[in-house]
């Protein structure tokens, strides 16, 4: 598989390119293609984060852990002395970041159910409700948001892919299939609550209204995202034939 730097490396610039093209559209502003792009990134890290000791899973399970902590500070300022709220804070913080990672770690398997396009659906649907219920961004900024979170992790899952084929001695390494792929078959609680949870998003996500140009912009992007996607698993699959046919000739 690819590692940290490469995923970074590849979603960034992908990433800017796609936040680019929005702004040449005269659909948005700068500020806006900066969140679009830094979603991106996110997105192209997210996968990796039923991985124990990847970088995203610290990362992510840290910030979980001082938002949470911050947040009931800020509940009980007035309520407590200072040296209380300190002892909230360390507790609540050590909850998120060694608590409830353990619980997630063991939950959870590296290229299971987040190693799947059902993931990439269900983050993206994920960004937009929180895109618009959460911090109350118009419904096509949650949209968009939504969008370049599952572009940047169909970027990694397509990464995670092609670094499963070993060009040099004309073979497929075991992981090869285990991430683009539409759902995990082999554990598939995870996969039918994190379907459960898909469509639940889907049906409370916002309605989108747009008048004929932002619906030309949506329309663009949904071209450009099945013509990448339909020529990534065409590539995969003949690249996979090619692989298994110079084996067998060898």
């Amino acid at each position: 598989m690819a590692n940290f730097k490469t995923h970074l490396l590849v979603a960034s610039t992908l990433s800017g390119v796609a936040a680019v093209s929005v702004v040449s559209t005269q659909t948005d502003n700068i500020e806006a293609a900066w969140r679009y792009y830094l979603l991106g990134v996110i997105g192209g890290l997210l996968p990796d984060v039923d991985s124990d000791n990847s970088i995203p899973t610290q990362v992510l399970f840290t910030f979980l852990g001082l938002t949470a902590a911050f947040w009931v500070l800020l509940q009980l300022y007035w309520e407590y002395r200072w040296f209380y709220l300190l002892a909230i804070w360390l507790v609540v913080f050590a909850i998120i970041k060694f608590v409830v990672f353990e619980a997630f770690a063991r939950l959870t398997v590296h290229r299971g159910s987040f190693h799947s396009l059902l993931a990439v659906v269900f983050f993206g649907l994920a960004t937009v409700n929180v895109s618009y219920f959460g911090f109350i961004y118009p419904a096509f900024d949650a949209w968009m948001h939504g969008f370049f979170v599952a572009l940047g992790y169909f970027i990694h899952l397509c990464l995670d892919e092609l670094f499963s084929v070993d060009l040099m001695n004309n073979r497929l390494k075991r992981s090869f299939g285990t991430a683009v792929k539409p759902f995990s078959i082999r554990y598939w609680p995870a996969s039918t609550i994190m379907l459960a949870a898909t469509c639940a998003l889907y049906w409370y996500s916002p309605g989108l209204v747009l008048n004929r140009q932002l619906a030309g912009t949506v329309e663009a992007f949904q071209d450009s995202l099945f013509s990448f996607a339909n020529a990534t698993i065409s590539s995969l699959t003949a690249l996979r034939i090619a692989v298994l046919s110079s084996a067998a000739n060898w």
